[in-house]
């Protein structure tokens, strides 16, 4: 999906996250009843857009790059086979090194995934091998 315009508000936001998979929509559901709770007691910032995004990463529940994605509008590209992106860390003309984890056994890896510049599609499927990560 092409960049649009960026969300600037929490419903907009709440369907393209539901839109990639990253959190079903019945969390959803119960992720703004807590935060609509938790900026009820917030003076400061209250039910913003803003605190709704940082509430998001600050809970775990999608990393700022995600958040940026979403943000403007990209809701494909999170997964890749048994892996879920959580961030981009690198490119350079072969690949783009992305840190991902792995949904079989929660083990953060280095993906280096080819553009289809460099190399075709396989099946739909980017050609990628794993790196290996040592925090």
């Amino acid at each position: 999906m092409s960049s649009h315009a960026p969300l600037n508000d929490i419903d907009g936001f709440c369907r393209v996250l539901a839109a990639s998979g990253l959190v079903s929509g019945d969390s959803i559901a119960a992720i703004l009843v807590d935060f609509r709770a938790h900026s009820a007691q917030d003076t400061k910032y209250g039910a913003s857009f803003t605190a709704f995004m940082k509430y998001l990463v600050a809970n775990g529940i999608v990393t700022c790059w995600q958040c940026a994605k979403l943000r403007n509008g990209q809701y494909q590209g999170f997964f890749l086979d048994g892996y879920r992106i959580l961030d981009s860390i690198g490119a350079d003309p072969g690949c783009s090194r992305f840190l991902a984890e792995d949904s079989r056994s929660a083990q953060c890896v280095v993906l280096c995934v080819k553009p289809p510049s460099v190399a075709p599609l396989k099946n739909g499927h980017p050609e990628y091998w794993v790196e290996d990560f040592n925090p």
